[in-house]
């Protein structure tokens, strides 16, 4: 997808944040994290100011984890997702982190791939890890070597 841009969160993006995830996360909580979480960065991904999705990091130094990757269901597969990895991946890079994280879903084959895609790999199995009883895998990207 041409022409997406990716930029900080502002608080006035929560809402549609929030609305991608359901009733997995809500607005308080999200706002929280924008405005008070100093190891919480989100980025919103948009094209010609619609807003397409949007990722969130947390910096644990000197690892960081990808908390947060929505992107609207009538965007995906557009290449959204990739620009949002890109860009948190690039964000890392610039704070020296050693590795990247996430969990996905065993059953999210499109998310796996594209995680894959992007160098992530898989490390371990959380059991029952999600609230509906599934297993959710653990990816980890080397962003930098250890010195």
């Amino acid at each position: 997808m041409s022409n997406v841009t990716v930029r900080p969160m502002h608080i006035r993006d929560v809402r549609f944040a929030a609305s991608l995830e359901g009733a997995d996360i809500n607005e308080k909580m999200l706002a929280d994290e924008v405005l008070y979480n100093a190891m919480s960065h989100y980025f919103i991904a948009e094209r010609s100011e619609e807003r397409l999705g949007y990722i969130g990091v947390w910096i644990t130094d000197p690892n960081a984890e990808i908390t947060h990757l929505t992107v609207r269901e009538d965007r995906r597969r557009q290449g959204v997702g990739e620009t949002l990895i890109n860009r948190a991946i690039s964000f890392c890079k610039a704070r020296d982190v050693l590795h990247l994280t996430l969990e996905v879903s065993v059953s999210n084959a499109g998310a796996i791939a594209l995680y894959e895609k992007q160098g992530f790999a898989r490390i371990a199995i959380r059991k029952s890890y999600y609230s509906n009883g599934e297993d959710a895998i653990l990816m980890r990207l080397k962003v930098r070597n250890a010195t």
